[in-house]
């Protein structure tokens, strides 16, 4: 019971901690993409900050889930009570805490200024964009302004030349995540940490636009929960402690991501749909090739648990005679 008890406690601790350190970091990416230079960056948005607690919530309870196997790792006891408080936390935490936090997230985005935010550039500033580099001697608004246009591609018929323009209409922003191109070209993210972000975004948005859809939907995308409390199993795996807990996360970032790629557009689109138009397409579920995907590592997981948790536990037991 007393590990239960901290495995409580340690669920909604680490839950209310990673969501606020990853608000906080989505908050500042967001700021940082509206940041124009020569102007002031806010310290805080409350807006950003919110949008980052109803984004990052999923994903941090998912990893709690990995973190709580690893604390049983760390704390063996009798497995019995924090099991069952394990798949409790996992049922509550698919039925309940993350539907909670999409209903929250839409009501937000009702009451909340849906307008984007109006950036206007600074003067005095060369900023390298549509083959060529501008300066802006005037920004009248945050469409057109006066200035010079380098052109470095000889685009003019003359390479080199400089073109000077009044009341001209600013070049669209090709960045797409910065208003200000030369912060775009400050901040070079590595692949390493674009990529899953930008696989996580294409998972919380398939699990927000599943949960809309619907009940049956939603039991599709929810899933990927069965696959993740399963690896509850893997903690039998070696008598090392620390080979069990590194198999645990790659096992769990393995789930994520091949649940990810599935949801990223594009990725397997055709396989998924023929497959669900042919062997699939009696099973009344959302990409249900997904779905038995997550159900096959469920049973693996689930089955290897128990038979080597018996074998564990018939081991000690011989080893106390």
């Amino acid at each position: 019971m007393k590990t239960s008890l901290s495995f409580l406690i340690s669920y909604i601790l680490v839950c209310v901690a990673g969501t606020l350190l990853c608000a906080s970091f989505f908050m500042f990416v967001k700021e940082l993409s509206y940041f124009i230079v020569g102007q002031t960056l806010p310290l805080f948005s409350l807006d950003f900050f919110l949008r980052g607690v109803f984004y990052s919530f999923p994903g941090v309870c998912m990893v709690t889930q990995l973190l709580l196997v690893l604390y049983i790792i760390r704390h063996p006891a009798n497995h019995f009570f924090p099991l069952i408080t394990y798949t409790i936390l996992a049922i509550v935490s698919w039925a309940v805490l993350i539907p909670c936090n999409f209903k929250l997230f839409d009501a937000y985005e009702k009451v909340a200024d849906s307008g984007s935010v109006k950036t206007v550039l600074s003067t005095d500033y060369f900023r390298e964009d549509c083959g060529g580099v501008f300066y802006y001697s005037c920004v009248r608004n945050s469409e057109r302004a006066d200035g010079l246009f380098i052109d470095t591609k000889g685009y003019t018929g003359e390479n080199s030349a400089v073109v000077p323009f009044v009341d001209a209409v600013i070049p669209e922003n090709k960045s797409l995540e910065f208003s200000d191109v030369l912060i775009k070209n400050a901040v070079k993210t590595p692949s390493m940490i674009s990529y899953p972000v930008h696989l996580y975004k294409a998972f919380f948005e398939k699990a927000r636009k599943c949960w809309n859809t619907g009940i049956l939907a939603w039991i599709s995308f929810a899933s990927v929960g069965l696959a993740i409390a399963s690896l509850y199993g893997l903690q039998f795996f070696s008598s090392w402690r620390l080979l069990n807990s590194l198999l645990i996360f790659v096992a769990g970032a393995g789930v994520l991501f091949l649940n990810s790629l599935f949801y990223e557009e594009g990725r397997f689109e055709r396989l998924s749909s023929l497959l669900s138009d042919g062997i699939l397409a009696k099973i009344p579920l959302d990409n249900p090739l997904v779905v038995l995907l997550n159900f096959l590592i469920f049973v693996i997981c689930l089955v290897y648990g128990i038979i080597m948790g018996l074998v564990r536990s018939k081991k000690e037991d011989s080893e106390e005679v």
